[in-house]
């Protein structure tokens, strides 16, 4: 089982090295761009009516991708988000048909924890996340979380997953 995650966070490096994503913070919309994804912030609450919070969606509408973001959505989320739904783009091939794909807030399925391995990986490399953490005298994950631009618990996570300690 382990193998299918690690395939999200290969699939991100391959991303980086092909797009030359190699300085922080990642320039998520220029990826977009280059690969013409659309990116638009909407209110959800007006298309669903559920209670589970919809951080974001894709879909592709005459061609044209489209990646939607929760409106009410920090920067930082909202850059995690993209990069979550590029992770299905990447991985999940069956995104790409005319179709609407949403993704909740705390699904834990196997799609939506590849996406979330994809998104870490690609916004918070592990080689440029350890160059800025060996030069930190203390690693303070807000710190790091402001300069690679994501949320705090996604630092925090990716320097778990990297077995790095920090306050």
């Amino acid at each position: 089982m382990m193998a299918k995650f690690i395939s999200g966070i290969a699939k991100a490096r391959e991303i980086q090295a092909e797009y030359g994503l190699d300085s922080f913070p990642i320039d998520i919309e220029r990826l977009c761009d280059s690969l013409g994804i659309r990116v638009e912030r909407i209110d959800f609450t007006r298309l669903w009516s559920n209670k589970t919070e919809i951080s974001s969606a894709f879909t592709k509408k005459n061609g044209q991708f489209y990646i939607l973001l929760n409106g009410s959505y920090s920067n930082a989320l909202s850059r995690f988000a993209v990069a979550h739904e590029l992770g299905h783009y990447f991985l999940h091939p069956d995104v790409q048909a005319e179709k609407i794909t949403v993704s909740f807030r705390g699904d834990g399925s196997y799609r939506e924890i590849a996406a979330n391995k994809f998104a870490a990986e690609l916004l918070m490399p592990e080689k440029l996340l350890t160059e800025v953490y060996e030069k930190m005298v203390i690693p303070v994950s807000d710190t790091l979380a402001r300069k690679f631009k994501v949320p705090k618990p996604e630092m925090c996570r990716q320097l778990d997953r990297l077995e790095r300690m920090y306050i």
